[in-house]
């Protein structure tokens, strides 16, 4: 599973430079989530901030079809699940 940043799904959806590596990532990958923090996040900022319209901001987050976790998995007490390998990736450009 790989879990996007919601600065990462607002590059793709305000078309921004690295909008393609982000395009590619969510179709290319089975299981792609944003979490509930993110989606909040990503509707603040296209409502708040870019002025867009509720609905339609929305909507565009709906038809990424981004995965969410199963509410289950978060229930306490929280057990976490360490058998799967976790990769951390950071560019840092000028």
């Amino acid at each position: 599973m790989i879990v996007l940043d919601s600065f990462a799904v607002l590059a793709l959806l305000k078309d921004e430079p690295a909008a393609p590596q982000v395009q590619q990532i969510v179709e290319s990958v089975e299981d792609v989530a944003l979490t509930a923090l993110g989606v909040s996040e990503v509707l603040d900022h296209l409502v708040r901030l870019v002025g867009a319209d509720e609905d339609e901001a929305v909507l565009a987050v709906a038809q990424l079809g981004l995965a969410s976790r199963p509410r289950s998995r978060l229930e306490w007490p929280f057990k976490p699940d360490y058998s799967m390998p976790v990769t951390i990736t950071a560019r840092i450009e000028p």
